[in-house]
């Protein structure tokens, strides 16, 4: 496959990113674009989406520290303590940290902005009536944002006799993408740096090599991810503690960087592992609103198993003759915190 000589990042990669613009596989990435013509194409519902998930997110930080003021009050006597009152310009100046990031991303490459002098209404509205990808039935009857940055794309593809690499998690703007031979999909940021590596020959081979005996990764992973931070998504209050990985199962290996003995790549897995959960049943509480008093009487408790999809980065070292994987030299898995959602099946009085 030639390499497009434009792209365009769904706002779905940049969420899965968390906006970190420095993280492992966004640096690989602009370090192998570095001296390549590629133009990256913005239209502007996609800018517009990217920059209200971006407010969203601050406000989420917003209600994350008043949170953890409610619970430890005496933080308000920290010196350091960066958040004294809810402040409209706390709000303001974390997302120009964020936008900031953005743009100097955005400054790696040839943007052009695309507008809708060249989307066609009548067109979007026909994908509408037959419920044509990125428009489906439920929520997905709404995806008007998507489908008027794919007429956009398709239009500046036709105009400019080009094809455009459309790097998306977005299932429903994959499919949508597959009924124009101009679009090519990427699942990830990492996939489309493979392809822009993979004139060195050497890609393939270790790739292969991983695929077929992936027993480090697995084993970094099964060391790694019981150290991220564990909560319930019904009761962040929850104790998630004595995580154990049962099994792991890697669904996706891409090769981001090659070195004279070095390889560095991005996987993709599915980590089967249990949890022991204890947790309030908040529908056995007594409240008096009067006497401002709360009293939760039974709990949760108990071990539960649960899967989690994540995602990484390992930088390996290889034999001279790139046939074998000999050592995990760095290992990172993007995800932080994992949200645990079952529950244990046993609920006891919590004071006994």
């Amino acid at each position: 496959m030639s390499l497009p000589t434009a792209i365009f990042i769904d706002t779905s990669i940049f969420d899965e990113q968390n906006y970190n613009f420095s993280s492992a596989s966004m640096s690989a990435f602009l370090e192998v674009i570095e001296d390549k013509s590629i133009i990256l194409l913005l239209p502007d519902p996609t800018r517009r989406e990217i920059e209200r998930h971006i407010e969203e997110r601050s406000e989420e930080v917003i209600k994350i520290l008043e949170n953890a003021k409610r619970r430890a009050p005496f933080l308000m006597k920290w010196e350091k303590w960066p958040f004294k009152r809810r402040d409209d310009s706390v709000v303001f100046h974390l997302r120009k940290i964020a936008n900031d990031e953005l743009n100097e991303f955005i400054g790696h490459f040839k943007v052009e902005e695309l507008g809708y002098e060249g989307v066609s209404l009548q067109e979007i509205m026909c994908w509408y009536d037959r419920k044509w990808a990125p428009f489906g039935i439920g929520k997905k009857r709404k995806e008007f944002p998507d489908a008027i940055a794919l007429a956009a794309l398709v239009s500046y593809a036709r105009k400019n006799r080009t094809s455009i690499a459309v790097v998306s998690k977005d299932k429903d703007f994959e499919k949508a993408c597959c009924r124009y031979t101009e679009l090519l999909c990427f699942s990830s940021i990492s996939a489309l740096t493979e392809l822009i590596l993979s004139v060195d020959k050497r890609v393939e081979e270790v790739k292969k090599v991983i695929e077929d005996d992936p027993i480090l990764i697995v084993k970094k992973i099964k060391e790694d991810f019981p150290d991220r931070s564990f909560y319930h998504e019904d009761d962040y209050e929850a104790d998630v503690e004595d995580i154990e990985v049962d099994d792991v199962t890697i669904n996706d290996i891409r090769v981001i960087h090659i070195g004279e003995n070095e390889v560095a790549i991005a996987f993709e897995a599915k980590v089967d592992y249990s949890a022991h959960v204890r947790m309030d049943d908040h529908s056995s509480a007594s409240i008096d609103s009067s006497e401002d008093w709360y009293m939760v009487w039974e709990e949760y408790r108990g071990t539960v198993s649960d899967t989690a999809d994540i995602s990484g980065i390992a930088k390996c070292s290889v034999s001279s003759d790139w046939k074998v994987l000999k050592e995990v030299l760095k290992f990172e898995i993007q995800e932080d915190s994992v949200s645990v959602k079952e529950l244990p099946e046993e609920k006891y009085w919590k004071y006994e």
